[in-house]
């Protein structure tokens, strides 16, 4: 079983926890932002000191960004980021209302259609 396809499962389960459902939630944007990150980063094949030396800082400076507990990081070093990966930074402020609404029931739909699939369809889902 892959790594992707094990925490889908796992995170599958704990979503079922409405304690852990919200903590996820709040995290949103800080995964999103990890997320982005280290999939424009694999895209052109650099690990994290690559990346570092194409913008001009250090290591560290990429694991901290690539860390959801991370508040920091700049609207610039977002950008030298996009660059250097050919990605377009998206930036947007959304209604809590309809993120709410649209997108928990599009990501709980989601959700129910793995937990309904049968164990050997859950892999391809």
């Amino acid at each position: 079983m892959s790594p992707e396809k094990s925490w889908a499962s796992v995170r599958t389960k704990l979503l079922k926890y409405p304690e852990f459902r919200d903590a996820y939630d709040e995290q949103g944007p800080e995964f999103e932002r990890v997320r982005s990150i280290i999939e424009a980063r694999l895209r052109h094949n650099m690990s994290q000191a690559d990346l570092a030396q194409k913008i001009k800082t250090c290591q560290p400076s990429i694991a901290r960004l690539e860390n959801p507990e991370y508040q920091g990081g700049s609207l610039s070093m977002l950008r030298r980021i996009a660059e250097a990966t050919d990605s377009r930074l998206v930036i947007r402020l959304e209604p809590k209302e309809r993120e709410r609404r649209g997108s928990r029931r599009k990501f709980e739909r989601a959700l129910k259609k793995v937990a309904d699939a049968e164990p050997e369809e859950q892999d391809r889902l």
